[in-house]
């Protein structure tokens, strides 16, 4: 397993900065997957938990504190389905109702609440940990023996998973470099295939191979999440102020709309005799180096996004989502987008099974415990939202 979650600015450096830990990653990840040797006793036991218990200790927890809830209902009013992070928004509950309410026993108060802190701790723990026995499933640059191929990375050990990746059309048969690109198709909710592509911000070498993707899979959707520039470059603008060409395909901006967190490009493309309509989605509200402090923005952005495609003349044709290695905040959009249609039609949502999905796709994709984390905030809010519009 990679030590991407377990060191956040470690791995967060590969998308948010040079690209250059993913190679160590790569290799402690494939060190630490080759057979262990046989562990006994209480070693044995913990290897096992973590690998896959955990997750079913996590739930257990999670009922054990909703059971306490109950119990402890007479402090206050808490919704009826939280995960542990919003648990321990509760914390302080006790000491307020104590402080309104002197006559009330100290003792029982500061129990309760030294308990439910203690279980939210652990519950949260267990989940971390289930959290970083996901294999990061990072490519080994040796998979690839195409000459040239470093000029169309923009991170030398961020490669596209053979068995998804995007394969160009290409005339030239005797060139695998010419249907080349870092993309890799992305299941969706109920594993549908090829709803999403994620991608790394194009380079000024892949302009134009981008565009060819764009027009090859019938694309209408672009959800763009960083900045041009963050520390350095992240992403080439490969977008024009009004119009330009790239491989037979015209490319025209007919519209600019600002909105607080993102610009929306309304986008024309044509070629041959046929035209297209296009939205691209600039999100620039996410922090460099770091995630974002409030889920509204990313939440409501996802849902732009599904009600657009839900629109769209090309309603099966796959929504392209990239960043600048387009493995983390890419990640984190897709995650989020697959997890709101399952807690929609099911009332339940499994991140950690979502984000196991993901990585067999793309390797790294949500790269580290603080966007594990912040989906799990997203998902917090999405519900709260069903739950008021259940109420009314």
């Amino acid at each position: 397993m990679s030590d991407g979650l377990s060191k956040p600015t470690v791995m967060e450096s590969i998308d948010e900065a040079d690209g250059q830990q993913g190679q160590q990653s790569g290799k402690e990840q494939s060190q630490k997957a080759s057979p262990r040797t046989l562990q006994h006793g209480w070693a044995a036991w913990w290897n096992g938990l973590t690998t896959g218990g955990g997750v079913y200790l996590f739930a257990l927890l999670q009922i054990l504190l909703f059971c306490m809830m109950l119990w402890y209902s007479g402090f206050g009013t808490i919704p009826t389905a939280q995960n542990a992070f919003d648990l321990l928004s509760y914390l302080l509950t006790p000491f307020e109702q104590f402080i309104s309410d002197p006559g009330e026993d100290l003792t029982r108060v500061g129990s309760i609440a030294m308990l439910y802190f203690l279980l939210s701790l652990v519950s949260l723990g267990l989940l971390l940990i289930g959290t970083l026995e996901i294999p990061m499933n990072f490519v080994d640059p040796k998979e690839y023996d195409i000459p040239g191929l470093v000029r169309k990375n923009r991170y030398k050990t961020i490669l596209p998973n053979p068995h998804s990746r995007v394969c160009l059309t290409s005339t030239d048969q005797d060139d695998p470099l010419s249907s080349y690109i870092n993309a890799n198709y992305i299941r969706g909710y109920g594993e549908e295939e090829k709803v999403y592509i994620a991608t790394q911000g194009p380079i000024v070498n892949t302009v134009s191979d981008f565009w060819r993707m764009v027009w090859q899979e019938r694309s209408p959707i672009i959800v763009m999440i960083t900045n041009i520039e963050e520390m350095n470059e992240k992403c080439t603008e490969y977008w024009p102020e009004e119009q330009v060409t790239y491989e037979g395909i015209e490319i025209t901006v007919d519209q600019v709309i600002q909105a607080d967190d993102y610009r929306l490009r309304l986008i024309t493309l044509k070629k041959g005799g046929e035209v297209r309509n296009l939205r691209h989605y600039w999100y620039t509200s996410w922090p460099d180096q770091k995630t974002p402090d409030q889920a509204p923005a990313l939440l409501q952005l996802v849902r732009e996004v599904e009600e657009a495609m839900q629109c769209a003349e090309e309603k099966n044709a796959p929504v392209i989502v990239h960043c600048s290695a387009g493995i983390g905040r890419t990640g984190c959009f897709i995650a989020t987008s697959i997890c709101c249609k399952q807690l929609k039609y099911e009332g339940i949502t499994d991140i950690l099974r979502t984000t196991c999905q993901l990585r067999l796709d793309r390797g790294g994709m949500i790269q580290t415990c603080e966007q594990y984390q912040f989906v799990h905030h997203v998902m917090s809010l999405y519900e709260k939202q069903l739950s008021r519009a259940a109420e009314e």
